[in-house]
């Protein structure tokens, strides 16, 4: 190890995010299990955990109920990039269970979800 006072400053390597790798730090963020998740979504703990592990291509509408559920930037799962204070244009209402109607958050997730062209695999398309 050289002398500190001699050594330059590198900035290092900035890894890249997997979308897997943000799926579970939203999940550990909320400090939801993997299968207490993958119940929430009604998918098998062996599927959340391909997408977890990035073997399989998460659905669009599934990242929309990911962010919903965890409380995360669905713009930030979907892409990397944390959103600007206020500046989210994908920013996802976050409801205490009590404060709406039965139904009320219910009839957003449809409108999020029919606003996007799917392809024939419920993927959104590109």
């Amino acid at each position: 190890m050289g002398d500190m006072s001699t050594m330059t400053t590198d900035p290092g390597r900035v890894p890249d995010w997997t979308i897997g790798d943000r799926l579970s730090k939203a999940l550990r963020s909320s400090g939801i299990g993997v299968q207490e998740m993958a119940q929430s979504l009604g998918l098998s703990r062996n599927t959340l955990t391909n997408y977890l592990h990035d073997k399989t291509r998460v659905p669009r509408p599934t990242l929309i109920l990911w962010a919903m559920r965890t409380g995360v930037s669905l713009s930030w799962l979907e892409t990397g990039i944390p959103p600007e204070d206020g500046d989210d244009p994908d920013a996802l209402p976050w409801f205490d269970s009590n404060e709406q109607p039965s139904g009320y958050l219910s009839a957003q997730v449809i409108e999020l979800l029919t606003s996007q062209e799917l392809d024939e695999s419920g993927l959104a398309a590109a």
